[in-house]
């Protein structure tokens, strides 16, 4: 049976950290208890944060006697909160006079494993240099604590942003997700693996700028390590398999985190499509729904080529010639009805001269006149020929069509379905074939060739 996926009242990741360290206050440790017992979604994932943590950490034990120590150069001021692997702590730094999170892992003591693994975090921290990774200043792996100190944000993490009861407005929800995805380029590109992508680790800081925190199952990328590390419900398919990790596991995690953040999915949930009353445009659902795919040759070729598709698809909901399409579609669909109304009453009329649309069956006519010498006003041929094209068009079907195909056009285009590019595309084709709808049908063809979708 498949796990139901997380719901809001569940413990946080924290809470289950806390518990498996057993520094979880016992009020708190009975009612996860008791919610794990009727919670088959976070039962699975608290035996499986277990399992991992086990096979990664040899000595998951927590810190006793009060905070660790900083040094001399680092004076602690409050814990600043836990994960699985480690704490982070509120300091000084006294030497440059400025504040720091200071990082230790879980250890009773230094040993070389616990050194060796700070050491490959900061390492993996100093290689990157981008505003929405977290900046590392320190690292000392010599003394009696093993720490590393960084850069201090203050602000909340995504997980708890994304808790609040209060809606968030959807262009605070992409910047989110653009700030994350360019964060995960950058870290790629220096062929650096984050093996941990989920809301917990994406710092919102009060200056307004988002950061990817916690390398700390960073790794290489030509070297990924044969031990499996994540977070259960973040964690791509083949990595949960056993397969080493990879970009397009990074990628996987990021998709689920986009998708909880911009459409509110949480990861585990069964859903094909996105969610109906969304204000976010569904095409973004179809690219993090070929990132997320449990295929990984189904993905993105890397987190740029996603980047690119996630920018290409923002910049075509914003396009002012997205907008222009819709009016272009609504005057059109109100011509088309016009016209083919006026149309039938004119053929069905017995008041109309013959020389106009009733004439529209002697155009064929007349042109066979002229060509065997005879002559013909100029004005009877014109509203003769005119008639001729009205009569084909409606006889057609394309007037009638085109009126009900414009307005659904627009009302896509303003709702940001996936398939309103397309359509509008046809349609602006065929619009070039008709003399009345020639100037419109070029411009809509080259509205969506300007507004291409990304995915």
């Amino acid at each position: 049976m498949q796990p139901s996926p997380p719901q809001s009242t569940c413990p946080s990741e924290n809470a289950f950290a806390q518990f498996l360290e057993g520094t979880l206050p016992a009020e708190s440790r009975a009612l996860l208890e008791a919610h794990v017992e009727v919670c088959s979604a976070c039962d699975g994932a608290l035996s499986e944060l277990g399992r991992l943590l086990a096979s990664a950490t040899p000595s998951m034990v927590p810190p006793s006697g009060g905070p660790p120590q900083g040094g001399a150069r680092y004076t602690i001021a409050s814990a600043m909160g836990a994960g699985g692997f480690g704490r982070v702590y509120d300091a000084y730094d006294v030497l440059l006079r400025r504040r720091v999170a200071l990082k230790f892992l879980h250890s009773e003591s230094p040993t070389a494993n616990v050194a060796d693994r700070m050491l490959a975090e900061a390492r993996a921290l100093a290689s990157l240099s981008h505003p929405n990774v977290v900046q590392i200043y320190d690292v000392d792996v010599d003394g009696p604590s093993v720490f590393m100190a960084m850069e201090l944000v203050e602000g909340e993490t995504l997980a708890s942003w994304l808790r609040a009861p209060a809606p968030h407005a959807l262009d605070e929800r992409l910047a989110i997700v653009r700030s994350v995805a360019e964060a995960l380029v950058s870290a790629h590109r220096a062929s650096i693996l984050h093996r941990d992508v989920k809301p917990d680790n994406v710092l919102l800081g009060r200056d307004g700028r988002v950061r990817l925190g916690d390398f700390g199952l960073a790794c290489h990328a030509e070297a990924p390590p044969v031990h499996v590390g994540g977070t259960p419900w973040y964690m791509a398919p083949e990595v949960r398999a056993g397969a080493p990790a990879s970009a397009l596991a990074d990628q996987y995690a990021f998709a689920l985190l986009a998708r909880e953040c911009v459409f509110g999915v949480p990861p585990g949930a069964a859903s094909s499509s996105a969610p109906a009353g969304t204000d976010a445009p569904t095409a973004l659902w179809s690219i993090f729904a070929k990132a997320a795919s449990p295929v990984p040759q189904h993905r993105y070729p890397s987190m740029e080529a996603l980047h690119e598709a996630f920018q290409r698809a923002l910049h075509w909901d914003r396009s002012p010639h997205a907008t222009g399409a819709m009016a272009v579609q609504a005057i059109m669909s109100f011509v088309y009805a016009a016209v083919s109304a006026f149309s039938v009453w004119a053929l069905l009329s017995e008041d109309v001269p013959e020389t106009s649309l009733r004439g529209g069956h002697a155009a064929m006519a007349s042109m066979s006149m002229v060509s065997h010498g005879g002559s013909i006003d100029a004005v009877t041929l014109l509203y003769n020929a005119v008639g001729a094209l009205l009569v084909v068009l409606l006889v057609s079907g394309w007037m009638p069509i085109a009126a009900i195909w414009g307005v659904v056009n627009a009302w896509a285009l303003a709702r940001k379905r996936s398939w309103a590019r397309t359509s509008t595309l046809a349609y602006g084709v065929l619009s070039l074939l008709t003399l009345i709808g020639t100037p419109a049908g070029a411009y809509l063809v080259y509205a969506m060739v300007r507004t291409r979708r990304g995915t």
